[in-house]
């Protein structure tokens, strides 16, 4: 019975997002302090992958 239903949610597809804009990010500029801002892709590569290390982005 458990395996059943771990397995439906393990099958779930994750959907479709936007990608980031150089409006967005202007955006973000108008509240946040520079230093709160992460540009270099490898500065990001720690907080795009989850907890388990299964899924990133």
């Amino acid at each position: 019975m458990y395996q059943k239903q771990i397995s439906e949610f393990s099958t779930n597809t994750r959907a479709s997002f936007s990608t980031l804009t150089a409006k967005d990010i202007d955006f973000f500029r108008t509240f946040l302090e520079p230093s709160s801002i992460i540009m270099q892709p490898d500065d990001l590569l720690l907080y795009n992958i989850d907890w388990l290390k299964s899924h990133t982005g």
